[in-house]
């Protein structure tokens, strides 16, 4: 049958003879031509030469760049401008389908070659996106970003990523789908393309290989809320093998897609394949059914294909599809009709099948005909853009709408047609709304039209039609693209001053340009009359928004006719919203004082003679240019050929853009001094007034307030189930208001208790800046029982006098989407739906009412008078939206029965049957629905039941359940979080799910109905579910569970609770259950509504972790490690912030290398890694180390938006600049002559991670935002990357200027801040990151540990991908090994050649590596770095990276790379050990940083010359005695892991130095060195320690560094540990690092860890610092502070006088006294608590 059959397909499959077409009711012809053109509207990147339109033009042409690769192509999913792979692969496949089944419709109305076109334009983009076997991108675009501009697709500016999936995180769906794709064109596409097409199969058949491999969805995420694969992947690689199957004649993908069939969706509860849903970008095993049966003839696929086309039509085993009054078949609210003609497309292809049944081929085809003839207007209106009666004319889609203001209310119509377009459709009532916010029934989508057209070509060859002839969709402009509005400012006898405003409000196409000038013309008779010439002018400007303004220049000298240039060259000007389309610039053009200037005969003065001060008009007498291309306006008569400029006076030049790199200097890492002192007592702060409410007893309208609301009602049914007012706040006042002071009230009644959720779905202000709480009042009052309380966030700025917010589009609806009646609302006014003000909606500051009346007898707000003075709340607690149903908190563990064991249950009235609706084992969600069914014979108040969820939390957090939708009602199911006492294998936390009163009975042999639940934690984070006992990942549909455990009244009566869990008392097989007499409604059967998308909630608080238990068996100093560390991660202590980011100290006021204790460092971060490894080593539990890594990754490591590294070429890595000894030598000049090196490792790590992102941390972090900058320079965001070092090695952290990583000219100077650095012709706007090498390694050094710990424990798996983060972390640190400027070693001549690869590496950890680049990606920088430190040194990290297999980099050359680095840094190590034994500072190999001659005689090492301070000399950043501590504990870890010789060697004789030198002191405390002084230098070397004879060290001072003295302990214990394994123990260092352990346990133990008291006199340099700036630069912080010569280091940080501490310093400052302070550093915190658990893990109680 098979044989006959592919016969058959070769030949006439799905095409039958053309017959004269009968009259229809529609030109189906035209139809089809248009629905085909709708793509044309859709495509994304640079537009082929057919595209037949003028509106579109090229778009995001930068696509995939962020990964190395050209992703340029396909189609804008919607109205928006994502590229989402799975609906549009679904669509290539069914456009492909429709020319595969009806060819002859397309060759016969002339559309065969566009429709090709398409199916060309969206496979060549899927080749795109497989750049390898088993790797596939799968999208384009970030949907929350996406989503928040509305404008056209032709000038976006945001940030598109691309997301992948691999082997290692795959996507089955996806990957399939576009096999299904690719190998359907291939069919289709043999004739015209026989070369591509045969391209196209071998993707397809490499595709479905890594789909079918794989079969898993785990890594497709990026999607999620958007385009979830609910169906799951089976229904995929069936589809896809079918199509391969017909593209091959390869019988095995015939038996690969009937394997997959068993595990295609099933009906509820049953094992019924479902056929009540459609087939769908998500769901396409309708449609395989469909191929399976015309390729097979079996009865199985006609019985699947015939009960889904039953449903639809006449009904099938007593249910019907719901259709509306008017006739469509409608499954859902969200795009009805793309569900109802893809049906329609199958039912034809069905029928007209010889196997489909006689007796059904006319009902089919009636009933396809009848659901197309619906979507054309049957019903009167039309649904189809651009065709027939009444059609669509305001869709929701941004290019067609094509707003230049970001707004979807301007213009106020569609400036473009989208031809062809089907809207998502009527509700089940036949209602709709031609409306651009009504994104539910007015949206078109690339899926909508994919059956459609198939469904068409069938309609013309049914009944013809005549498709418009050379159909264009060519479109006049409606409005002025480009123009020039100008008014008068002042004038005066010898001067005019012009305001004048470019605009760009272009549309066919929208483009961006930053070349726009125009020219103001000026008659000049008067001057030259009076004896002056034109370069007597004088030219200014006041306020001016990038412009050059210059001239004036010749245009006709005979009649004296000038112009002035108003350039823009430089500032980027688009449609894009309202401060990017339009630039202003005020300019004045004055004459000599006696000259009598007449404007009247301006050829440019004629529109805005008589235009009243500060307005302006439309003008066409001044013209426009982009480049040299007139846009807009006319010229005076006669014109010169060119412009030749006159002697001219030209106002100071704006910067244009230029593509050099300025390269970031030297970070540094400011040691910590610390001395010993008392503490002095906080003061106590101030308290701040707060407003007392007016005791008015009722409700008193707002008599006056600096605010009003204006409303519009969106939905205007009284009966609905989503509420929509928008709102808009108007400050009426004199003053501007902070907006988180704000908060409206919108009163209704709730019509049945229900949880609720609210959203905004746009605002001018930011969605994400606004908030929502529903507040229920205490008592029901006339009109309300409800009010939404609606926010906003700090980011939402401040309201200006006499301005608006701007639209707030909000909408809310119950959970599970039951309906309001808005009847009675007293905030609804339903004719109002355009904005008026509506007093209804009450508004408040500081809670205060200012504005509208609320409902008579509620308990009311305090009301304003005119003279109330309301002091604003200092923070708001900002509101997560939307609006969580419940909020579970964890719940102590119930106490245990005596019950020794869990013992299933072996009888009992009830079961659970379950479905698992997230089959990712890796997910931020889990799903399971459920069902529980009454077993029994009697009935069961549903109040006696709970059911436990049995999982793994994978780290730790706050976690939230909620119910969507049940039939038992969503507001009677209960949720609470137990945490297991200990865990067990598969779980350390139940849900436990319970019900209310409300839930009723459950009679006997009935079941609940379906319960849908899902929960995660509010941080969204990731579970594992792949170990958790009560997942089961292939049961789909439901079935029964027993791992989903159900009890009465707390007796486990069904199921098996995990192994070891202390078990609930279990119920004996005869219980005895008195049936509750009450009887229970009869169930009404509830269809389950697809809730509306909403957008995930980013939480803003972080959880409370649960302080963790001191596990069993652990000695004295595991204890003191758990003990600190719920010190550490008990919030009440402060050491992170809400981010989960830990701050550089807990106090605010410090000044070290960060200069405020809440930045915080990479440092930091790497000391959070090794903790939280310890942790996973003293407890099993890893989740905190995987948290620990996650957040280092999210927050420290800079993302693909902060480092568009694009464009970089390896061989011209950076332009040289010279470092300077003092800040006042800087700005430092670029020097472009100056020869560099090439960079060795560019194209071999992007060979190896198939990108050009750096993966290492910045080093330096203003967590919370103190300093203003905020994220990518928003001034507003928290976790913003900062510098501060930046000019030389007497630059001091007390002498730097903070300033943002994200240079974008909006803080400092003109410039920014660069010029303070830099010296350049011009500036650009641009990005630059410094690394810290120390940290990387560390961080790397602690993930080893890990490692080996998490083996040991047989835990590996759990950690085994943040090892090989570690890994890729090394990889990128080599830059770190190379100098500066790839300068080759021994280079002493900045003019010498640059090397030529590995010539330039040192191979030592040098001071840092940074890179930057241009903020649009059109330039990159990269540079090493010349100074290499002792302290800096890692061979426990290189160690690893060399040897360790598990830790071993990817790339070609990493491991020996480090195999080489760990051989230089022990010789480093041994060249610098003085003869007492202590180690000197390090090399450098660019003397004075210029690359100088090194002085004669000095020593060198490789080349290198001996440094005895190298990066900094304010203190010399050797004096600090932490370095020795801090790099010698890695190398006695080297030393103890290989017993390495070299290393022993060193260690002895620094060891017996350090004995020598640390003080035990009889009274029991204890003093280690803390300033070290150097004299000489070492021997210069050659392979051989000498023992430096003329290298000598003395302690200058000493001190109690508790961090510093818990570091040294670690390097001893390790060191101890090592001689026990490997020759003789030196217990002496064992005694010494307990005995500092005990004493510094004993002394300085306090409330939130261990802090002694330290002098810090250098805190006067807070009032007496300069910090130099030059002559004559001014500029400004984001808080205004100003930065000029001669400020102090006070001056620009004037914020840290509103530090509690301030009065304090202040006071001691000003007596003359050193202030004393504790501090509890985050890093030392964690040395002191690691230390502890070293000598637990190396010496036990010993």
């Amino acid at each position: 049958m098979v044989v006959t059959f592919l016969f058959i397909l070769g030949v006439v499959y799905g095409v039958k003879p053309w017959q004269e077409a009968r009259a229809g009711s529609f030109n189906y012809g035209e139809a089809l031509q248009k629905a085909i053109m709708f793509y044309e509207f859709q495509m994304s990147g640079k537009l082929p030469n057919w595209v037949r339109n003028n509106w579109r033009g090229d778009s995001a042409l930068k696509d995939g760049q962020d990964n190395g690769l050209d992703l340029t192509g396909g189609w804008f999913d919607a109205g928006d401008h994502v590229k989402f792979n799975l609906p549009m692969s679904y669509t290539g496949t069914m456009l492909s389908w429709a020319a595969y089944e009806y060819k002859d419709a397309f060759v016969k109305s002339g559309q065969l070659e566009h429709i090709l076109n398409q199916i060309e334009w969206v496979n060549d983009y899927f080749v795109k996106c497989h750049p390898s076997k088993y790797v596939y991108y799968y999208q384009v675009g970030d949907g929350g970003k996406d989503h928040a501009w509305w404008g056209p697709a032709e000038v976006m500016q945001m940030e598109r990523p691309s997301f992948k999936v691999t082997q290692s995180s795959p996507g089955s769906a996806v990957v399939a789908e576009t096999a299904a794709s690719l190998a359907a064109a291939s069919i289709v596409l043999k004739d015209r393309n026989p070369t591509k097409a045969a391209t196209y199969l071998q993707h397809a058949k490499d595709l479905y290989e890594f789909a079918e491999v794989t079969k898993s969805d785990s890594g497709y995420t990026a999607a999620n809320g958007y385009y979830n694969s609910w169906s799951g992947f089976y229904d995929e690689l069936s589809w896809a093998a079918v199509w391969l199957y017909l593209a091959t004649n390869d019988s095995t993908y015939l038996t690969k897609a009937e394997s997959y069939v068993q595990n295609w969706p099933k009906i509820s509860g049953s094992n019924i394949i479902d056929y009540k849903w459609a087939h769908c970008w998500d769901d396409v095993h309708n449609g395989a059914a469909l191929l399976l049966a015309k390729i097979t003839d079996k009865d199985t696929y006609k019985q699947i294909i015939e009960s889904h086309l039953d449903y639809w039509t006449t009904g099938y085993n007593g249910e019907r599809i719901k259709y509306t009054p008017k006739g469509l078949a409608w499954l859902d609210q969200w795009g009805s009709l793309r569900y109802a003609t893809t049906t329609a497309f199958l039912a034809f292809v069905y029928s007209d099948w010889s196997g489909c049944p006689t007796g059904k081929k006319e009902t089919y085809r009636k009933f396809g005909e009848s659901q197309i003839d619906y979507a054309l207007g049957s019903t009167g209106r039309s649904f189809v853009v651009g065709f027939g009666t009444n059609p669509p004319k305001r869709p929701h889609h941004r290019t067609a709408h094509s707003s230049w203001a970001d707004s979807q209310s301007i213009p106020s119509y569609h400036r473009h047609t989208l031809y062809g377009a089907l809207v998502g459709g009527p509700g089940s009532d036949d209602s709709y709304t031609d409306d651009i916010s009504n994104y539910v029934n007015n949206e078109v989508a690339c899926d909508y039209n994919a059956g459609f057209v198939g469904a068409l070509a069938k309609m013309y060859l049914l009944y013809g039609g005549n498709p418009i002839p050379d159909f264009k969709a060519i479109e006049t402009p409606t409005n002025d693209e480009f123009f020039v509005e100008a008014g008068i400012n002042a004038s005066g006898t010898n001067f005019i001053e012009i305001k004048a405003i470019v605009n760009n409000q272009s549309g066919w196409p929208a483009r961006a340009t930053n070349k726009l000038k125009f020219r103001y013309f000026v008659d000049l008779s008067e001057l030259i009359k009076a004896g002056y010439s034109p370069n007597q002018l004088t030219l200014s400007t006041n306020y001016n928004q990038g412009a050059k303004v210059s001239g004036p220049y010749v245009w006709d000298s005979s009649r004296n006719i000038y112009y002035i240039l108003v350039d823009f060259t430089g500032t980027l000007i688009y449609p894009g919203g309202q401060d990017k389309y339009k630039k202003e610039v005020q300019f004045r053009i004055a004459a000599p004082q006696n000259v009598q200037w007449d404007n009247s005969n301006d050829y440019s003065f004629q529109d805005i003679k008589g235009v009243s001060s500060g307005s302006v008009v439309k003008t066409k007498y001044i013209p426009l240019y982009d480049e040299d291309i007139k846009v807009w306006g006319e010229e005076p008569g006669t014109s010169g050929v060119s412009p030749t400029p006159t002697a001219s006076v030209t106002p100071t030049p704006t910067p244009t853009p230029t593509a050099t790199p300025t390269p970031t200097p030297t970070p540094t890492v400011t040691p910590t001094p610390t001395v010993t002192a008392t503490p002095t007592p906080t003061p106590t702060p101030t308290s701040t007034p707060t407003v007392t409410p007016t005791p008015t007893p009722v409700s008193t309208p707002a008599t006056s307030g600096q605010i009003k609301v204006l409303y519009a009602n969106k939905e205007t049914n009284s009966t609905t189930n989503t509420i929509r007012p928008w709102l808009k706040v108007v400050n009426s006042g004199s003053s501007s208001i902070d907006l988180s002071r704000v908060t409206i009230r919108y009163w209704y009644t709730v019509d049945g208790e229900r949880a609720q959720s609210a959203i905004s779905d746009w605002a001018q202000i930011g969605a994400s800046n606004v908030t929502f709480k529903f507040v229920k009042l205490s008592s029901s009052v006339s009109g309300a029982d409800y009010y939404l309380e609606i926010g906003f966030k700090s980011g939402a700025g401040q309201l200006q006098p006499g301005k608006d917010t701007g639209e707030i589009q909000i909408r809310f609806n119950k959970d599970d989407w039951s309906n309001y009646n808005q009847g009675n609302d007293w905030s609804w006014i339903q004719s109002m739906t355009s904005y008026g003000e509506n007093e209804k909606v009450t508004a408040y500051i500081d809670g205060v009412l200012v504005w509208g009346q609320e409902p008579s007898g509620t308990t009311p707000a305090p009301t304003s008078t005119p003279t109330v003075t309301v002091t604003p709340t200092p923070t708001p607690t900002p509101t997560v939206t939307p609006t969580p149903t419940v909020t579970a908190t964890p719940t102590p563990t119930p106490t245990p029965t005596s019950t020794p064991v869990s013992t299933p249950a072996t009888g009992g009235q009830i079961k659970v049957l379950y479905a698992n609706k997230e089959t990712n084992s890796t997910t931020n969600t889990i799903r399971p629905w459920l069902k529980v069914v009454n077993s029994g014979s009697s009935s069961i108040d549903l109040s006696r039941v709970t059911i436990r969820y049995w999982y793994t939390v994978d780290g730790e957090r706050a976690q939230s359940a909620i119910s969507d939708w049940a039939q038992i009602g969503a507001s009677n199911v209960t949720f609470k979080f137990v945490k297991l006492s200990s865990s067990v294998s598969g779980a350390d936390y139940y849900l436990e799910i319970g019900f209310k009163s409300g839930a009723g009975q459950l009679q006997p042999g009935k079941d609940t109905g379906e319960i849908q639940i899902r929960f995660n934690k509010d941080d969204w984070s990731n579970y594992n579910q792949g170990n958790d006992w009560s997942w089961i990942q292939s049961m789909t549909s439901y079935g029964e569970n027993e791992k989903v455990t159900a009890y009465i009244d707390g007796v486990l009566v069904w199921g098996q609770e995990p192994s070891g869990a202390t078990p609930a008392p279990t119920v004996t097989p005869t219980p005895t259950v008195t049936p509750t007499p009450t009887p229970a409604p009869t169930p009404t059967a509830t269809p389950t509504p697809t809730p509306t998308p909403t957008v995930t909630p980013t939480p803003t608080v972080a959880p409370t972790p649960t302080p963790s238990s001191t596990p069993s068996g652990l000695g004295k100093y595991g204890q003191r490690f758990m003990w600190l560390w719920n010190k550490i991660h008990d919030p009440a202590s402060g050491y992170f912030n809400q981010d989960g980011i830990p701050y550089h100290s807990v106090e605010t006021l410090i000044c070290e290398a960060p200069d405020y204790g809440h930045l915080t460092t990479s440092e930091a971060f790497s000391y959070y890694v090794w903790l939280e490894a310890v942790y996973g080593k003293l407890t099993g539990d890893w989740s905190k180390f995987k948290t620990a890594w996650d957040t280092l990754e999210k927050y420290m490591i800079p993302s693909a938006e902060d480092q568009p590294m694009r464009s970089y070429d390896p061989n011209k890595p950076a332009t040289y600049a010279g470092e300077w000894e003092t800040p006042d030598k800087y700005p430092s000049p670029l020097e472009f002559n100056v020869p560099v090196g090439k960079d060795p490792l560019h194209n071999e790590l992007v060979s190896t991670y198939g990108s050009t992102l750096m993966y290492g941390m910045h080093w330096l972090m203003d967590v919370d935002n103190w300093y203003g900058y905020g994220k990518r320079g928003d001034g507003v965001s928290r976790a913003s990357f900062i510098n501060t070092f930046q000019r030389g090695p007497e630059e001091s952290v007390w002498e730097t200027v903070p300033h943002p990583s994200w240079e974008e000219f909006k803080w400092g100077g003109p410039n920014g801040f660069l010029d303070l650095f830099i010296k350049d012709q011009n500036y650009s706007k641009q990005w630059r990151y410094t690394n810290a090498p120390d940290a990387d390694a560390r961080a790397i050094q602690a993930t080893y540990w890990a490692k080996v710990w998490a083996k040991e424990q047989g835990k590996f798996n759990e950690i085994s991908s943040y090892v090989g983060k570690a890994a890729k972390m090394g990889d990128y640190l080599r830059y770190a090994m190379f100098d500066k400027y790839f300068k080759p070693l021994g280079c002493q001549d900045k003019n010498a050649a640059g090397g030529t690869g590995y010539d330039s590496a040192h191979y030592l950890l040098s001071w840092y590596y940074a890179w930057g680049g241009a903020l649009d990606g059109a330039w990159s920088w990269k540079i090493g770095c010349s100074h290499a430190h002792f302290g800096y040194q890692n061979p426990m990290a290189a160690w690893a990276l060399a040897n360790d297999s598990d830790m071993k980099p990817k790339s070609p050359n990493g491991a020996s790379d480090w195999a080489k680095s760990l051989k230089r840094q022990i010789e480093f190590y041994r060249w610098l050990q003085s003869a007492e034994g202590a180690i000197a500072g390090g090399a450098t190999n660019s003397w004075n940083g210029r690359y100088e001659k090194y002085p004669a005689g000095t020593a060198t090492f490789y080349g290198m010359a001996y440094e005895p301070n190298p990066v900094y000399r304010d203190p010399g950043s050797n004096t600090w005695f932490g370095f020795q501590a801090w790099s010698m504990q890695r190398v006695a870890e080297y030393y103890y892991v290989t017993g390495d010789k070299d290393a022993g060697t060193l260690l002895e004789k620094w060891v017996s130095w350090i004995k020598s030198v640390v003080k035990l002191n009889s009274d029991g405390t204890f003093a280690i060195p803390s300033t070290l002084d150097w004299s000489g230098q070492p021997d210069t070397w050659n392979g051989t320690y000498t023992g430096n004879p003329n290298l000598h060290v003395k302690v200058v001072d000493y001190g109690t560094d508790l961090g510093i003295t818990a570091s040294l302990a670690n390097a001893l214990l390790y060191y101890s540990a090592g001689t026990k394994k490997y020759g003789v123990f030196d217990e002496e260092a064992k005694n010494l690092a307990k005995e500092l352990l005990d004493r510094m346990w004993k002394l300085y133990r306090d409330e939130k860890g261990l802090s002694a008291p330290e002098k810090r006199a250098d805190y006067k340099r807070f009032f007496e610092q300069e910090v130099y700036i030059p002559a004559g630069w001014t500029g400004k912080m984001p808080n205004g502070d100003v930065i000029k010569s001669g400020v102090k280091f006070i001056d620009i940080r004037s914020k840290y006088k509103q530090d509690p501490d301030w009065p304090k310093l202040e006071a001691a400052y000003k007596s003359g006294q050193v202030p004393e302070f504790r501090y509890h550093r985050f890093w030392a915190q964690c040395d002191i608590a690691i230390v502890n658990a070293t000598y637990e893990i190396l010496f036990g109680n010993q």
